[in-house]
């Protein structure tokens, strides 16, 4: 049987190392995208949307002055904060959820760490609305959404279809102008995971939002982030059919050898033999 797991963690790996698809020459270099994003950042802040961060555009570079790594041509390392609005949502007591927002039939719906799969699925329909004119704060459509405190931390992520409210517990990842598809990917990959876990405190164990802000994001050109994430979401799709193939053949499998216990143990599993001494002289043998 195929090891898909490791299959799927493999084409992740590689694909946030430049190793998955061809680069082109004639790609614009991460480095100018870079420009833009800190232009949009700017304007974002001068209409109050998002608040200055001071890990802005920091390019982590080793002591010998380059940046980390054998980087591919045209990609640079930078914060994870300098290419996403990062921010966790807002917590919500049970009695509070039941009483103002349970069984409305409009606002945003409200995504707790139980709501996020780990198979990377959302379930949004949990009963719970938050209406539309709302102080908690709002993660919108195509950011990812990652758990960051307790159990979970670090292993659920989804990313979002509709625009939702959000727990506390959960991260959201608001990118200013790369692939999300690229981003989501990103969060999954073994380098991600390692450094999250490098860095989880506390008795509960989780990730302050700041801490998250700084860890490294390793940034492709934006054409080159896109054909990675064509090229990662055809492999994943096509893991999904071997991965459906193979639980159609353990079925099988489990149903024949169920099936084959069952006639060996009528005696209809191979074909009997006159000659074959009765097991009645055999008992007596045993007695004996």
């Amino acid at each position: 049987m195929i090891d898909t797991k490791a299959l799927r963690q493999k084409i992740l790996d590689m694909a946030i190392k430049g190793e998955l698809v061809p680069q082109d020459p004639t790609d614009e270099p991460a480095s100018v995208l870079l420009v833009r994003i800190r232009a949009e950042k700017q304007r974002l802040i001068k209409e109050g949307k998002i608040k200055k961060d001071k890990l802005d555009s920091v390019i982590f570079k080793g002591d010998d002055n380059r940046h980390y790594e054998n980087l591919p041509n045209g990609w640079v390392v930078c914060s994870l904060s300098t290419i996403a609005n990062i921010f966790n949502g807002d917590s919500i007591n049970e009695q509070e959820k039941h009483q103002k927002y349970f069984g409305r039939t409009e606002g945003y719906n409200y995504i707790g760490t139980k709501d996020v799969n780990y198979d990377h699925s959302i379930n949004y329909e949990n009963g719970i609305k938050i209406p539309y004119i709302t102080n908690l704060k709002i993660a919108h459509k195509g950011a990812p959404l990652l758990c960051i405190e307790g159990g979970n931390a670090g292993k659920k992520i989804g990313k979002l279809n509709e625009d939702v409210c959000f727990g506390n517990k959960l991260c959201a990842f608001e990118n200013y102008g790369i692939n999300s598809q690229y981003l989501f990917y990103f969060l999954q990959s073994s380098d991600f995971i390692k450094i999250f876990r490098q860095n989880t405190q506390g008795i509960i164990g989780g990730v302050s939002i700041n801490t998250i802000k700084a860890l490294p994001f390793r940034l492709p050109p934006l054409n080159e982030q896109e054909r990675i994430a064509k090229n990662v979401d055809l492999l994943l799709s096509q893991i999904d059919i071997i991965e459906q193939n193979q639980t159609g053949i353990e079925t099988l499998y489990d149903e024949l050898k169920k099936r084959t216990l069952d006639l060996a143990i009528q005696g209809k599993l191979v074909p009997q033999d006159e000659n074959d001494e009765p097991a009645s002289v055999l008992l007596e043998k045993i007695r004996a």
